[in-house]
């Protein structure tokens, strides 16, 4: 008898998992490059997969910060803030989306942006920060804090506006420090940020 409950319950487990893997497994990474004056929603830099990303920048002094969303099918909604040095002062955030809540302005801000229609995957640039880097230092995407009654949340709102949480996080390095690689696990373990939401309900 004991040996049946445990045989049904590996299989349930089985089954929760094949279930699972059919779920959309967004990631986010922060792709870095040297600042340009002139850079606008039309001419943003051409990012198709984790093989075009540039996470570990060399160069100091100013730079522009992009947040990608990668490896989903579409989105409407993207939600996430940003850390980088203290050192590094105040940053500029432009956005491409319809609506924004919030602003990037200081490390551990957040911002949520809203697009009118479906946006197609598999990658999508929210936003990107101008930032004076002028010491060693990482640029990391974290969770928005609490807002209100909200948990924290880093993630997407998919196309049928149901709440995805990224799997993956991939921050960059620069001025001599270094990125993570996107193409590869994450720097960290593969964090389910339902869990902590979890704990403010």
């Amino acid at each position: 008898m004991m040996k049946a409950i445990c045989m049904v319950a590996v299989l349930l487990v089985f089954l929760v998992s094949a279930c699972r893997a059919g779920d959309e497994d967004v990631k986010v990474a922060i792709h870095v490059q040297a600042h340009h004056a002139d850079q606008t929603c039309e001419n943003l830099p051409a990012l198709e997969g984790c093989g075009d990303f540039v996470t570990t920048y060399s160069g100091c002094g100013d730079i522009d910060v992009f947040t990608v969303f990668f490896d989903f099918e579409g989105l409407r909604v993207t939600e996430w803030a940003l850390d980088w040095p203290a050192e590094w002062g105040s940053g500029i955030t432009t956005h491409c989306g319809l609506l924004s809540i919030n602003d990037i302005i200081m490390p551990g801000d957040w911002i949520s942006l809203a697009w009118g229609d479906c946006q197609p995957g598999p990658t999508k640039i929210s936003a990107w920060t101008l930032l004076d880097a002028n010491t060693p230092g990482r640029v990391d995407p974290i969770p928005r804090p609490v807002y209100g009654t909200l948990p924290p949340f880093l993630g997407i709102l998919d196309c049928d506006f149901m709440e995805v949480d990224v799997i993956c996080v991939f921050g960059a390095g620069v001025c001599g420090d270094f990125g993570d690689d996107p193409c590869g696990p994450s720097a960290a373990e593969p964090t389910t940020w339902g869990g902590i939401k979890n704990m403010f309900r």
